[in-house]
């Protein structure tokens, strides 16, 4: 794949061309890539809205230095993505966490958040969330949106997933272009549909809204990505590789969900062509133990106080699917994490006993 795409990139662009400086959003052909890339999360998307970003890491940080100011609110799930809470640390704005049911994140709770915190922005990762892996209905995008809008609040959604979930709902992005007034940031990365070495993420300013700023943010980050990359992707979305790839990704991590479903105990929340899945666990489990153990036996597990945004984090564990260099190699791994929830419980029982 890195051969083929190495290959037609040079053909593509000269090499002064792929070692200059690229300062901006992004070249129009790179941004006519992203639009086609994008069309089935967003729909026809005219290209002077696509800022190109390198990784949707610095898409967020980028977005919150342009939309909120140092000891800003920002709002957010209670469990969230640790990067979004990196940046908001290091930034010095207040992640504040709102509450969640069954369904993903609470409307009536974001509205005391809103009352009480008056936040800058909304930060919301609505399909395959991370790390829960909940996807928000359309029905509480809808009533997120209706409560945004009452605050006047922008919406930054972080949409990694979309692409690999079973059936997603319609975009935020797209249902705030429809029924509301609400500026909705749509973020979308090729790291987890394509490769995490990639570092090339879509940045979708909503109409209406001016760009510099965040074309400002952006340079004081990272100036510009890497055009190499950005002309890499921009070759497989042309071609249609990158689609092929997709699909051959979401097949790959069905049969990881089922394998992991068959050996993993407990509550486990997943999507069936996820990347990761929320296991769950009893109250008396040592998660923080167990996190330590399973680490040193090279399963790829993160406790959930990683993701809280307060001091409040419940007994469970993402555990990622797409770490491992095949199946078996999955199967082992999950395996002895079973064997070690299964012992932490045991030793458990036996000392009340």
């Amino acid at each position: 794949m890195l051969a083929q795409g190495s290959g037609a990139t040079q053909v593509a662009a000269s090499s002064m061309d792929l070692m200059s400086y690229h300062v901006g959003a992004g070249a129009n052909r790179h941004r006519a890539a992203a639009a086609k890339w994008l069309q089935p999360m967003i729909g026809s998307t005219d290209i002077e809205r696509i800022v190109v970003c390198p990784g949707a890491q610095t898409a967020i940080a980028a977005l919150l230095l342009a939309r909120s100011q140092t000891g800003d609110a920002i709002a957010c799930d209670e469990l969230t993505y640790p990067g979004f809470l990196a940046a908001a640390r290091l930034l010095q704005r207040l992640a504040v966490g709102v509450k969640s049911d069954e369904f993903g994140m609470d409307p009536a709770d974001l509205e005391r958040v809103c009352e009480q915190h008056r936040p800058a922005v909304l930060y919301l990762n609505p399909t395959i969330q991370n790390p829960t892996a909940l996807t928000l209905s359309t029905e509480r995008r809808t009533e997120l949106l209706r409560i945004a809008e009452k605050y006047a609040l922008p919406v930054i959604e972080d949409d990694p997933y979309w692409l690999l979930a079973e059936r997603p709902p319609s975009t935020m992005f797209s249902l705030a272009a429809n029924t509301s007034s609400t500026p909705v940031y749509y973020v979308s990365t090729l790291s987890k549909c394509i490769a995490p070495g990639l570092r090339t993420a879509y940045l979708v300013v909503p109409s209406g809204e001016p760009l510099s700023p965040v074309l400002d943010a952006l340079r004081s980050l990272a100036l510009m990505p890497a055009p190499w990359m950005t002309e890499m992707a921009s070759t497989w979305i042309e071609s249609g590789a990158a689609i092929q790839w997709l699909a051959q990704i979401k097949s790959e991590l069905r049969h990881r969900q089922t394998i992991a479903a068959s050996i993993l105990p407990g509550n486990i929340q997943a999507d069936p062509n996820g990347l990761h899945l929320w296991l769950q666990l009893p109250r008396h489990i040592d998660f923080y133990r167990l996190a330590q153990t399973a680490l040193q036996q090279g399963v790829s597990v993160t406790d959930s106080e990683s993701f809280s945004t307060g001091p409040y984090s419940p007994v469970a564990l993402r555990v990622s699917l797409g770490g491992a260099i095949d199946r078996n190699r999955l199967t082992h791994g999950l395996t002895r994490l079973a064997e070690l929830l299964q012992d932490d419980l045991a030793r458990r029982v036996s000392n009340v006993v």
